[in-house]
């Protein structure tokens, strides 16, 4: 990895900082290497040095250490003795530029009280900040395209807007085409959706055309198979629905034709059984009811034949001739007794003239 490095220098103190690559970009590591030079005649006691934004005096990085004023063991603090020196080296990230060009900043550095003599009102420490002394750390935008936003790439250590062209999206800052922009892109059992070529799985009923699923315009006696018409060859049982063989739902009083149910319509003297007309088996008194065998009731002059009650034509036969005989004498008889009394006034008559 490539690093820079770069140094400024004021009266007792001076700063280096070595960045990630070749130039320091915002969020990249730095090393801050801050030296400090004793120019006085007595013991410096540094506890903690600052970076300090010069624009809003923030602070971006510092280094302390555990400072304990009012015990013996006062802490890991940094001696300097006269004439002598101390690199004090703050590790982080480059802060955001306050410029176009850089960050400018100053160092602040905090002292320990050297003795108890000079405290005054419980002060323990002593920071000096050097305002006044600005520094300068150049930046830029970029050394490399991942330091951009996604949509933006490096260019003369600048991030710049990608601009791609029709048909193109952005991959780690570049970029690069879709699979497709239309299914014409694709192969021809496929199909573009979201830029992405996805194979075609059309349904049973249709067929592959132009990229798209069309649905088949079969015949009513065909199906559909390997998405073409096949006409359908379905058992007596079952009967086409929907483009499909489907078993028929005869009830018990319907008998299979042709795919078909149809009605029985068994005769008064057959009964239903496994949707077929079986004959009934009724006695020599007995006739057919509703399917059924039962006792039939007949008049006295009628006779059972063939399970029915019919007219027993002899002998109505025999009681109309001897009817008509009894109706013959009971005549016989009337004009007898009508010539009788016929024949009998006259003889009346005479006796009634007879003299006494």
């Amino acid at each position: 990895m490539a690093s820079s490095a770069f140094s400024a220098e004021y009266s007792f103190y001076s700063v280096n900082y070595t960045c990630e690559n070749t130039k320091c970009v915002q969020g990249d590591d730095i090393t801050w290497d801050v030296t400090v030079e004793n120019k006085g005649f007595e013991k410096m006691e540094l506890i903690g040095v600052e970076i300090h934004d010069s624009y809003n005096d923030s602070t971006v990085s510092y280094y302390n250490i555990s400072y304990y004023p009012t015990i013996d063991y006062r802490g890991e603090i940094i001696s300097i003795w006269p004439k002598q020196e101390a690199k004090i080296s703050i590790k982080d990230r480059v802060p955001p530029a306050n410029t176009p060009s850089g960050f400018y900043y100053y160092l602040c550095f905090d002292n320990a009280v050297r003795t108890p003599r000079i405290v005054v009102g419980d002060v323990y420490n002593l920071k000096y900040c050097y305002n006044d002394q600005q520094l300068f750390l150049p930046m830029v935008d970029c050394v490399h395209s991942d330091t951009c936003r996604k949509d933006e790439y490096c260019g003369t250590n600048t991030c710049k807007k990608i601009k791609c062209n029709e048909c193109e999206f952005i991959v780690n800052h570049r970029c690069v085409e879709y699979q497709c922009c239309k299914s014409d892109d694709c192969g021809l059992n496929q199909e573009c959706v979201n830029n992405v070529c996805g194979r075609l799985d059309c349904a049973e009923n249709e067929f592959l055309y132009n990229h798209t699923c069309k649905e088949l315009n079969c015949e009513e006696d065909e199906g559909y198979f390997n998405h073409k018409c096949v006409t359908l060859n379905c058992d007596e049982v079952e009967h086409i629905v929907n483009h499909n063989c489907e078993k028929l739902n005869c009830t018990g009083d319907e008998f299979i034709k042709d795919h078909s149910c149809f009605s029985l319509n068994c005769s008064e003297n057959e009964y239903l059984i496994n949707q077929s007309c079986n004959k009934l088996s009724c006695r020599y008194n007995e006739g057919y009811f509703n399917h059924t065998c039962v006792t039939l009731s007949c008049g006295w002059y009628q006779k059972v034949l063939n399970h029915n009650c019919v007219n027993d034509r002899i002998l109505i036969t025999k009681l109309g001739v001897e009817a008509f005989i009894v109706i013959l004498i009971l005549v016989l008889i009337i004009l007898d007794i009508r010539e009788y009394e016929i024949h009998r006034k006259p003889k009346d008559k005479l006796i009634n003239k007879t003299p006494k």
